[in-house]
């Protein structure tokens, strides 16, 4: 792994252990067919969030993007990616449906701490340091997508519908174009130490809210949603 991206990768590999044993506890966790929809609830608060990240991003880039070429090029990235991720919320909020919950009880809930933790962050780096930082999350969310085998496991061992599955059978698709993508643009990138500096510290936040998310939904005793009889209306 050569380049600005391969330095990342190898930041990311730092912390991966530690975010792969929590995310495999809640996965092998018993009561997984009972939990796995407050999960879908939960990373609705991160993929929500996903286009106004980006538009936040885009709307730093651009004034500075005659004297910054690396906002020149994040300010062309996101205007792309944008349109790459329309409709993924309505995805997630079908999936939930699928599960018997109510988009509106979906809308209703509480983004968890560490989710809303790892979005917050982003818009305080974008407005105060720069929008590179976005690309730190999206190199740990992109490069570490689903897996088809994992998803069909869990659909198996669950006994959950098969389109409570859609997103993220999507993602485990597209992430990996995605994530390729993503780091040339990076390795392409005329970064400084100092962007360097807050890709990693935003990619390490990120596996560190990541990891914080998986042991609370372990480690609670019950899910906070419950399917609904109005969730197909």
């Amino acid at each position: 792994m050569t380049g600005h991206g391969g330095v990342l990768k190898r930041k990311i590999a730092l912390g991966a252990a530690c975010l792969a044993s929590a995310a495999d506890a809640f996965w092998d966790h018993p009561q997984l067919r009972e939990r796995f929809p407050r999960f879908l609830a939960a990373i609705h608060g991160s993929v929500r969030a996903t286009i106004p990240l980006m538009e936040a991003a885009r709307a730093a880039a651009e004034p500075a993007r005659a004297a910054d070429p690396v906002c020149a090029s994040l300010a062309d990235y996101f205007a792309r990616h944008i349109e790459e991720e329309r409709d993924h919320e309505e995805w997630l909020l079908g999936d939930l449906e699928a599960v018997g919950i109510a988009r509106r009880d979906v809308l209703a809930t509480i983004a968890p701490p560490a989710i809303a933790a790892m979005v917050g962050a982003q818009y305080y780096w974008i407005r105060h340091a720069h929008p590179v930082s976005l690309l730190g999350l999206f190199a740990v969310l992109e490069g570490h997508p689903p897996q088809i085998d994992h998803l069909a496991r869990i659909e198996a061992s669950t006994g959950l519908p098969a389109d409570a599955f859609r997103m993220l059978r999507r993602h485990a698709i597209a992430d990996v174009e995605h994530a390729a993508d993503l780091f040339a643009l990076i390795d392409g990138l005329p970064l400084t130490p100092f962007h360097l500096e807050l890709l990693g510290t935003s990619a390490l936040h990120t596996i560190a809210m990541l990891q914080l998310f998986f042991e609370g939904l372990t480690t609670r005793d019950s899910p906070s949603l419950t399917p609904s009889s109005t969730a197909r209306t």
